[in-house]
């Protein structure tokens, strides 16, 4: 898991890995984002909620853009001992 804080921001954003998904996910206060093009992320529940989080990183995954106005909770997840998330919700 890679981290980075935006002085800009303030806001810390994670890159997990969550079990069963070849791609990274990007983690902002408890929320997530699917990468659609580099840097570029939008919210994994995009078209399940019509939710239109997004948010924008630099080649280092440190934030530089985020709009994070969601139409659900953040999903929960368990971290396993090896460190991977495992959705519950």
């Amino acid at each position: 898991m890679s981290m980075g804080v935006d002085e800009h921001l303030g806001v810390p954003a994670a890159l997990i890995n969550v079990l069963g998904q070849r791609k990274g996910v990007l983690m902002v206060k408890g929320f997530t984002y699917s990468e659609y093009s580099p840097n570029y992320w939008y919210c994994t529940k995009k078209k399940s909620a019509r939710c239109n989080a997004k948010a924008r990183t630099d080649p280092h995954g440190k934030l530089t853009y985020i709009k994070d106005e969601h139409t659900h909770p953040p999903p929960k997840y368990l971290v396993t001992k090896t460190g991977e998330y495992v959705k519950v919700s």
